[in-house]
């Protein structure tokens, strides 16, 4: 299964190798005329998928949008740089770096998209890595991205992706039967929100209990909840990671369905 961005001139290919109930290896080469190179990049279970949202993203703001929004994957073999010229093309600078450790090398090409492609293109790139049950909140660049929860003991993991069009970032949150979080579990925050759709007085705050996940709610009184995200987590050499966003999510109505 392939999926061919770009024209002759460039063009950039995902091949699903390899895909399991973990994760989705994905072959990316990059064909820019004068030369091409390859890197593997890795997405699903445990890294949540985010190369699909990205096109989606761009795809939802067709008409143009104001400087680059930038895709990278976890592991930085692959960026992507998306540029809009206000005459229905988008720019695509792609910066491939291959996996040949001391001899790594980056390659730099670029390849030019229809934004009428966008649609399509995002379609195609979700259907090269397993679907997953996902929840996606917030309008305009910030979303959170609420992935297919799973049981361990008497605990529930949910995988949390943010995507502000120039980063994205990964972190599980533990829901725990028997450990309520401040602020109740995560349906009852966001519960809360909608019973009081209609405004509240400063700030509303909710922290899962592991650390990894900080969500800070404030309405305007007006339409609209701002929801400012804070998500760590760990990496292999135990140094903290720390992602921050901030989403707009329309005003809750008393049935919730805003969330």
């Amino acid at each position: 299964m392939e999926v061919v961005l770009g024209s002759e001139g460039g063009k950039l290919r995902f091949e699903q190798v390899e895909t399991n109930t973990e994760f989705t290896c994905l072959l990316v080469r990059l064909d820019d005329g004068d030369f091409s190179g390859s890197t593997n990049i890795w997405e699903g279970r445990e890294v949540r998928p985010t190369l699909a949202p990205f096109f989606e993203e761009l795809a939802r703001n067709w008409r143009g949008w104001a400087g680059v929004l930038e895709w990278e994957d976890i592991d930085h073999h692959l960026t992507l740089k998306a540029k809009h010229d206000g005459r229905g093309r988008v720019l695509m600078a792609v910066s491939l770096r291959p996996d040949f450790g001391e001899f790594d090398r980056e390659l730099r090409g670029g390849i030019v998209l229809d934004a009428g492609q966008l649609d399509a293109i995002a379609a195609e790139l979700g259907n090269l890595v397993p679907q997953q049950q996902q929840l996606l909140i917030g309008v305009g660049s910030g979303k959170l991205i609420f992935g297919s929860p799973t049981l361990e003991d008497d605990t529930t993991v949910v995988g949390v992706t943010y995507l502000n069009g120039t980063i994205s970032g990964t972190a599980n949150i533990w829901d725990e039967l028997y450990c309520i979080p401040p602020g109740g579990r995560p349906h009852e925050f966001f519960r809360a929100l909608a019973d009081d759709w209609r405004g509240w007085e400063g700030e509303r705050v909710w922290r899962d209990t592991s650390g990894n996940s900080v969500w800070r709610a404030r309405n305007d009184g007006v339409s609209r909840v701002s929801l400012a995200s804070r998500l760590a987590r760990r990496s292999e050499d135990l140094r903290r990671a720390v992602y921050r966003t901030r989403s707009v999510v329309s005003h809750c109505r008393p049935n919730g369905s805003a969330v």
